[in-house]
């Protein structure tokens, strides 16, 4: 006779919609995709899906590990800005910490990884 437990089931993946597109949280090509859409320019949609639903908290944090922009060739200070600003105003990062928050990205970058963000040296 058959359990009615049955063998083990593995959750879903859950799915989420991003800019119209939907992405599976747990899957990489879902957060190559995410990345793809920031470097395009959708970086509000971006970022704001790695804070809610990956619980970043630094820029740090957004820039290298999230949203693995570490070394995508495009990386200029203004994207840095603009992350650093929406993560301000989801309430991540005080107002006044901005500029500070992303003067040490840009070091940390050229120190951890060798990178000269373009729009930092005069």
């Amino acid at each position: 006779m058959p359990s009615d437990t049955g063998p083990a089931r593995v959750p879903e993946p859950r799915v989420i919609s991003c800019l119209g597109t939907p992405l599976t949280v747990t899957d990489h090509a879902g957060a190559l995709a995410l990345c793809l859409r920031l470097a395009r320019g959708d970086r509000p949609a971006a970022v704001e899906f790695c804070i809610r639903e990956e619980w970043a908290t630094t820029l740090d944090d957004l820039i290298e590990r999230r949203l693995m922009l570490s070394f995508h060739e495009r990386l200029s200070r203004e994207a840095i800005t603009d992350v650093a600003e929406i993560l301000s105003s989801v309430g991540r990062l005080a107002p006044d910490r901005v500029a500070e928050a992303i003067d040490g990205c840009v070091g940390r970058l050229e120190e951890r990884y060798g990178r000269i963000i373009p729009g930092s040296h005069i």
